[in-house]
């Protein structure tokens, strides 16, 4: 008899089930949704639990099954996103992946949430989900909405809520997991990075489910590491290839395209502002990463 499958534990697509940790800005973000009329935006990078968050937040709230959820991926759903307006009944709706609308179509949006939040709408409300700084895109649009949309920011978690998850996950399979320390520290707090490390170390400890598992899976955090690095690779290998070369050719060479993923790589958060680094860095440097920028802006 099958017990419980580990892909169904240590989910990688989907909303978690078993291993869901509410992130920092959880209460934040719940207080937001439930403000009649005013809109919210979630922001953040891609795969950090943004529209996981705000599913089972509108969950505690009881709501969910009344909203309607729209990505900007899909075309259908942008022609949905296009149509809303100020005189149809469109309840609460979730707009994810929202940098990926038309810029016409962000505009209208932007238009939208500035009059919804003047009306102190009880029964319509729109929140946005997209990658960092899409409440300042928004602002683009339509200044005055500063101070008409509650923003929240996801980024890095704190190292004991990667751990609470990666617990969470053990303790549902009935397993000591001997990388345990590994991943939660490598994860670098990212939710997805650990529920991939933890599922890994599972395939490779041949473990399926809590039914005829080991009670140890005893799999070295280096061969997990390398293995989901390499998946990771097809994504994402030829985009930073691409982006170390640059875009031009400059007299420096590729050195300020290397050192901006550095920068990244070391930053406290997932996000770094390129004006701020420039700043920072010594007058002999500054013209590199000036270069830099502006091939970053232009791409």
């Amino acid at each position: 008899m099958p017990g419980e499958a580990v892909e169904q534990v240590f989910k990688t697509t989907g909303v978690p089930t078993h291993t869901f940790v509410r992130p920092v800005e959880f209460d934040r973000l719940t207080i937001a949704l439930r403000a009649p009329g005013r809109g919210a935006v979630i922001e953040g990078p891609s795969g950090i639990g943004k529209t996981t968050a705000v599913a089972k937040a509108l969950e505690v709230l009881g709501v969910q099954q009344s909203v309607t959820a729209l990505s900007g991926r899909r075309r259908d759903h942008a022609d949905h996103i296009a149509a809303l307006s100020a005189d149809s009944d469109f309840g609460t709706v979730v707009i994810d992946d929202f940098h990926r609308l038309d810029e016409s179509v962000r505009a209208r949006v932007a238009d939208l949430l500035k009059l919804l939040a003047d009306a102190d709408e009880p029964h319509r409300k729109i929140v946005i989900v997209g990658i960092n700084k899409a409440g300042d895109s928004l602002v683009s649009f339509a200044p005055d909405l500063v101070n008409r949309i509650d923003v929240i920011p996801f980024d890095v978690e704190p190292t004991d809520k990667v751990a609470d998850l990666v617990d969470r996950g053990c303790a549902a399979l009935g397993v000591r997991m001997a990388a345990r320390d590994s991943i939660v520290t490598e994860a670098a707090g990212s939710f997805c990075l650990a529920q991939l490390f933890c599922l890994e170390a599972c395939v490779q400890a041949g473990y399926l489910d809590s039914a005829a598992g080991p009670s140890v899976i005893d799999t070295s955090f280096e061969p997990i590491r390398q293995q989901v690095l390499a998946r990771q690779a097809a994504r994402f290998g030829r985009v930073l290839r691409d982006f170390a070369r640059g875009v031009t050719f400059h007299p420096d060479g590729r050195a300020p395209f290397v050192h901006l993923l550095r920068w990244l790589i070391d930053a406290d958060g997932w996000s770094i502002s390129l004006r701020d680094r420039s700043l920072d860095t010594p007058a002999s440097g500054r013209a590199s990463v000036r270069c830099s920028t502006r091939a970053c802006w232009a791409s």
